[in-house]
Formats: C-alpha cells, sequence, structure tokens
C-alpha cells in the first residue's frame, strides 16, 4: 500500500466538512429553516462518520508509521539475584500517528513541555511525549466533532451549547491535570507515612542496615504504599549505575514533599561527613512525631469549621424558602425548592473532600456488604410505597440499606479500635520479655500465653503463636488484622528481627511511637466528637424550626401575603418540600459526618440514625397545630 500525506488528508478533509457545516448553519437562519436544520444535522453527522472512519483508517493501516518502533524500559532494577529483566513495550498506534503528523507532534511537543516537571516530580513512571500525544490525538479528533456540531446546535437550539467546544479543550488539558494530581498526591502521602518510616529506618540503622535496606523492606508489604512507590525509584536510580548516596540524593532533587527531601539531603549529609546516623533518624521520629502533634490538632480545628458550615447551610437553607415564600411567586418558590433539594447533596459531597483532603492517611481494611445494602433498601422502599409519601419513602430505604450495609462495618471499627488500644501494652509485655533475654519469637509466645488485653487482640495473637509456634517467621504470619497500626506494629517487630537487632531500647521507642500515635488520634476525634453531636441536631431542628416560623408568619394573616406578594400557596410549597429537605439534609449530613469521626464513609449506621430521626422529627410537626407560634 503506498504511503499518503496523513496530515494533508486529515486537515483537508476537516476544513472541507467545516465549511460546508459552517454554511449550512448559516443557512438554517434563512425562510426554510426546517430543510436548513435537515442539511446542517446530515452534514454534521457525515463528518463526524467521515473523520472517525479517517481516524479509524490511520489506527489500522498505520499510515506513514514506521510499524517496528520498539520502546524499553526497564520493569524491574532488582530481581532476586541483582539482575536487571528488560520488557519490551509497543508503542500506542494513537502516538504513532501524532508523530506522523507533524502538526499535531508540534502540539504534542508543546504539551509535553508543560507537564515534564510534573511527571517526574510526581512519581510518573512514563513517556512524558507518549502521553502528550495520546490525548493530543484525542483532542484534535474530538475538535473535529465538536466545533462544527456545537455551531449548528447553537443556531438550531439555543448558544449555551457553544460550551460544547470545551470538550476537546478539556482532553487536551487532561494530561497537564493528572500530571500536577499526581504530584499533590505523592506530596500528601509521603508526608503521611514519613513519621512512621523515619521510625522503620531508625530502629533497622540501630542493627546496621541503611536507610535503603528500610527502603526495600517496605516493598512488597502493603503496610506503607507511597514509601514502596520511592523505594522503586530508589532502586530504579541504583540500577543505573548510581551509588547509594547518589541514588538517595536524586530522588530527593525531585521530590515535591520538602520535609521527605530534607530527611533524604540531611541523611545522606550525616553520612558523607561521618556522623551519628542513628542519632540522626532518631532526632528526626521524635520531631516528626511532633509535626503529626500539630497536623492531628490542625485537622481537628478545620473539621470543626466545616462542620459548622455544613450545619449552618443546612439549617439556614429551609428558613430562607419560608422568608422567601412571603416575597415570592409559588412558581419561583418551588423551582428553588426543587434546587434546594438537589443542591444539598451536591454540598456535602464537597464538604467531604475537603475533609478527606486535611484528613491524615490511613490504611485500615473495613468493607460492608453492598447486596445486603441493596436488599435493605429495596425492602424499606417496598414496606414505604404504601404511605404514598415519597420523602417517608426515601428515608425508610435508606435507613434500612445503611443499617444492614454499616452493621458489619461498625463491627469492623470496633474491632480496629479495640486492637490499636491494646498495641501499647503488648509492646511493654515484648519489651519486658527482651530485657530478660528472651528472643523475639519466645518474647511473642510468652505474651501469647497469658491472654490479658481484650477479646479481639487476645484472639490475634492466639493466631499469630499457632502459626509461630510451626516455625513461621513474625512477618510471615497470615492473620487477618483490620487496623492499619496493628499491621505497622508486627512488620516493625518482624524488621527488628530480621536486622538482628532488636535491643529492649528499640521496642521501648516503638512503644513510645505507638502510644503517642493513639493519644494524638484520640484527641483529635475526641474534639471532632462535638461536630457529630450537633449532626443528630439537624434534622430534628430543620422541620420544628420551619413549622414556627411558618406559624409566625400566618398569624399575621393575608395582610402579609398582600403587604409582600408572597402567599398561603407559597407557603404550603414550601411546608410540602421541607419534608425532602429533612430526609437529604439527615443523608448528606451523616455522609460527611462519618468521614470526619470514623475516616471512613463505610460507617453507615450514623445515616440510619439520622435518618430515624428525620422521620420521627416531621412526623411530630406535622402533628403540631398550623397555627403554632408560641405566642410570638
Amino acid at each position: 500500500m503506498p504511503k499518503v500525506s496523513a496530515g494533508r488528508v486529515y486537515f483537508g478533509a476537516l476544513a472541507f466538512a467545516s465549511i460546508v457545516v459552517l454554511f449550512a448553519a448559516l443557512l438554517s437562519i434563512g425562510p426554510r429553516p426546517g430543510l436548513s436544520a435537515g442539511l446542517s444535522l446530515g452534514f454534521v453527522l457525515g463528518e463526524a462518520v467521515l473523520l472517525v472512519g479517517f481516524s479509524a483508517l490511520l489506527l489500522v493501516f498505520n499510515v506513514r508509521v514506521d510499524s517496528k518502533i520498539r520502546i524499553y524500559i526497564l520493569s524491574e532494577v532488582f530481581g532476586r539475584k541483582g539482575t536487571i529483566r528488560v520488557k519490551e513495550v509497543r508503542e500506542d498506534r494513537a502516538v504513532r500517528i501524532a508523530r506522523s503528523i507533524p502538526l499535531l507532534n508540534r502540539l504534542a511537543e508543546r504539551v509535553e513541555q508543560g507537564i515534564r516537571g510534573d511527571v517526574v516530580r510526581g512519581g510518573m513512571q512514563l513517556d512524558p511525549y507518549a502521553f502528550a500525544a495520546k490525548y493530543s490525538f484525542y483532542s484534535v479528533v474530538l475538535a473535529a466533532i465538536f466545533v462544527p456540531l456545537s455551531l449548528v446546535l447553537s443556531v438550531l437550539l439555543s448558544p449555551t451549547l457553544l460550551a460544547l467546544m470545551m470538550i476537546p479543550a478539556i482532553i487536551l488539558y487532561t494530561p497537564s491535570m493528572s500530571a500536577k494530581n499526581r504530584v499533590s498526591e505523592r506530596k500528601v502521602n509521603v508526608r503521611d507515612e514519613l513519621p512512621f518510616f523515619a521510625l522503620l529506618a531508625s530502629i533497622t540503622q540501630s542493627a546496621g542496615r541503611s536507610l535503603v535496606d528500610a527502603f526495600r523492606g517496605a516493598v512488597g508489604k502493603g503496610i506503607l504504599p507511597a514509601m514502596e512507590i520511592e523505594a522503586k525509584l530508589l532502586q530504579k536510580s541504583m540500577g543505573f549505575g548510581k551509588d547509594v548516596v547518589g541514588a538517595i540524593d536524586d530522588l530527593a532533587s525531585t521530590h515535591p514533599d520538602d520535609s521527605f527531601k530534607h530527611f533524604l539531603y540531611g541523611y545522606t549529609g550525616v553520612l558523607k561527613s561521618g556522623g551519628d546516623v542513628v542519632l540522626y533518624l532518631s532526632d528526626r521520629t521524635r520531631e516528626y512525631l511532633a509535626s503529626m502533634r500539630f497536623r492531628w490538632q490542625s485537622y481537628a480545628d478545620k473539621v470543626g469549621t466545616i462542620g459548622e458550615m455544613l450545619i449552618i447551610v443546612f439549617v439556614l437553607l429551609p428558613l430562607l424558602l419560608v422568608v422567601g415564600a412571603i416575597t415570592m411567586p409559588p412558581d419561583l418558590v418551588a423551582m428553588i425548592s426543587y434546587v434546594s433539594v438537589a443542591a444539598l447533596p451536591i454540598i456535602a459531597l464537597v464538604m467531604y473532600f475537603m475533609v478527606k483532603s486535611v484528613q491524615p492517611r490511613v490504611y485500615d481494611i473495613l468493607g460492608g456488604d453492598v447486596r445486603l445494602g441493596l436488599v435493605g433498601v429495596a425492602a424499606g422502599a417496598l414496606v414505604s410505597s404504601f404511605t404514598g409519601q415519597p420523602w417517608l419513602v426515601l428515608a425508610v430505604s435508606g435507613a434500612a440499606g445503611a443499617a444492614l450495609y454499616g452493621l458489619p462495618v461498625r463491627a469492623q471499627i470496633r474491632e480496629v479500635r479495640l486492637t490499636e488500644a491494646a498495641l501499647p501494652d503488648f509492646l511493654r509485655s515484648i519489651a519486658e520479655y527482651r530485657k530478660i533475654g528472651y528472643n523475639m519469637r519466645k518474647a511473642v509466645l510468652e505474651t501469647a500465653a497469658k491472654p490479658k488485653f481484650n477479646p479481639v487482640f487476645d484472639s490475634i495473637l492466639e493466631r499469630m503463636a499457632a502459626q509461630m509456634s510451626l516455625g513461621v517467621r513474625l512477618g510471615e504470619v497470615k492473620v487477618a488484622m483490620r487496623s492499619w497500626l496493628g499491621r505497622m506494629t508486627v512488620f516493625i517487630l518482624d524488621q527488628i528481627t530480621e536486622s538482628g537487632g532488636g535491643t529492649p531500647a528499640n521496642i521501648e521507642d516503638l512503644y513510645n511511637f505507638i502510644s503517642g500515635y493513639n493519644r494524638l488520634k484520640k484527641e483529635a476525634t475526641s474534639s471532632v466528637g462535638l461536630y457529630r453531636m450537633l449532626g443528630y441536631a439537624v434534622p430534628v431542628a430543620i422541620p420544628l424550626v420551619v413549622k414556627i416560623i411558618s406559624g409566625v408568619i400566618g398569624s399575621f394573616g393575608s395582610s402579609s401575603a398582600g403587604f409582600f406578594g408572597g402567599g398561603t400557596v407559597s407557603l404550603a410549597i414550601v411546608n410540602s418540600t421541607v419534608d425532602i429537605v429533612t430526609v437529604v439534609a439527615a443523608g448528606a449530613i451523616a455522609f460527611t459526618m462519618t468521614r470526619a469521626t470514623d475516616f471512613t464513609a463505610k460507617n453507615t449506621l450514623n445515616m440510619t440514625i439520622l435518618f430515624a430521626l428525620a422521620v420521627l422529627a416531621v412526623a411530630f410537626t406535622q402533628y403540631l397545630p398550623s397555627s403554632l407560634s408560641f405566642g410570638l
């Protein structure tokens, strides 16, 4: 098959089709809009078929593309024997097409220049040009379809449809957004794990193992996922011939988190000068624990502010609807009421992600059964559908589904808390046995032989001891532990054992760190508990306060409607909408509140409680007299 100029054919077809479509769009304003509209839409569809089909031909026949292009990447730096294994990867067809078209190639290069720095700082293991070229190709293809389509539709239907032109631009900007998001994620995740990793490095260094060994020990364990990524990047640098100091400095030079960067530079600086590396790591561990205290306090303050904002918005919104009912016509009141119902979940979702962004990371293993939740929703909807009340159907079905899903999660959260509460006493017992000369394995077995913590942790220890008595290493024990802090503790104890160290002082350091972390977390969650109490009051306050204000306004009689311009019809609309608003607000607050207090949104029992309070509050206010005003 002879080669053709992909760029000329592609952009020639694009120019011809766009001119025809624009001409047809102008004709649609003429005396025969029906025929013109049909011709316009026909040309748009024809252009879409032409360009999509042409793009498909490019993908299939690889016009002006060398099909023998190969890219070799380093897939694994350290094998079991320290060898380097290389895997062959074929370049994406969209990238090869972008290379073959000069204009697309220049566009991809411009995008690549903008994202290259963020790709490196985000630790993204990919070719920046290929990443940019793929989305540049998709953007141009979509532009060929959406630009003329949006012009035609804006003439035929509404000018707002010109916004369709933004879709190709969004696709083109996707690599930049993705790279910046990876930089932010890498920074936040490493910052949260750094105190634990510094503790691990300090303990392993005291046994004569380097920082690189601490990185290697974290790979594949799933305990410190962010540090695993950093370890792989470090291993990659060493696989390309860098020495330890050079590889660590390279990792630090492009890292977005200043704390981690200074931690690595400080380590290599002490190493070069011949200083006490163990002392340096111990000092950094204490420093990071102190900074963690500030982080938890800042989290509690920010969550309190977010919670107050959410509660104020959810309580004031129905009140504003009542006040608006006496100043606005019924149609406008109805529209605002429906928009308010739709806006509440969106507001709660924004607040949820705000809470998540400031919350320290934890990796507890929690999860309910979605199937049980769906069964609960279906059963609740079936039972409540006979009432004919939409707000009641929503509340009962939501409460039933949340209860069935959240009950197992609530038990799992209790298991996590009991495990974390027992860890300091467990470490204290291990330290005492190490002081009298027991090795780590015997210390764990002796501690497990005398249950004295709580039923959950005693059961975990019993299963650990049963496997260790058969010769299984501590780090290879297969015991399900939902608490991330518990898994972290066992992991560090195993690293101590493998390093050949494990002095009582090391165990004391681990004990002090875990105890301090538990204390900081408890203080933060207890201060956030006030937000939970205020959240429980919202679904009770909304219908009651609206009822009182409606009664006060109604006590003025028809004169208020004549003076302000509203009327009893508007008040009736608000009173019928406030039931739905109360239920939706209850679910939205539960969604955000659970994330703030339990570090997960899966504990849906809070939602069940809030739905129940909403039902009781609405039912109670419906039995109150309509002219309730308490003499105001």
